[in-house]
């Protein structure tokens, strides 16, 4: 079996290069994934892999079989946290695009009630105006009905 100093965890041991926080994932899967391919050759290889079944079905543990077990232990623990990565960069990704998605929309509501306050404060003020006019009228009229109220008396 692997020992700790052996670990996918230790990337001392593996030789699979750990990467600045902000370099592409792209970038860093394609360097990780060459890194792989350099360090676990036999992984690479059908007719090798068919062997190591083989060789787990019939219970032969010869070098290359076991040599290829441990790059396939090896390998699964570092997909493992390979994949936690991707999944933490990606949560990192998706969440502020979906604040900033849901920002987005809250301003394009803010902005419509915005719209329909200020053509609504138009039509009031269209009203107030229209109304102060009738005022003006209705107290011209009160002011001419009252001079002829004085007339008749």
């Amino acid at each position: 079996m692997l020992s700790t100093e052996d670990s996918p965890w230790n990337p001392e041991a593996t030789g699979i290069p750990q990467y600045h926080p902000n370099a592409s994932l792209v970038e860093r899967f394609r360097e990780r994934d060459a890194a792989f391919l350099q360090k676990y050759p036999l992984l690479c290889s059908v007719p090798n892999q068919q062997l190591f079944i083989q060789a787990m079905q019939n219970g032969i543990q010869d070098n290359n079989a076991v040599q290829l077990s441990e790059e396939i232990m090896t390998l699964a623990t570092a997909y493992v946290q390979l994949e936690g990565e991707f999944l933490q960069y990606k949560n990192d990704y998706d969440t502020p695009l979906e604040r900033n998605q849901e920002l987005s929309d809250a301003n394009l509501k803010l902005d419509k009630q915005k719209k329909t306050a200020s053509s609504g404060s138009s039509q009031l003020q269209q009203q107030n105006a229209s109304l102060q006019q009738q005022i003006i009228g209705l107290q011209l009229q009160n002011k001419s009905l009252l001079q002829h109220n004085q007339s008749l008396d």
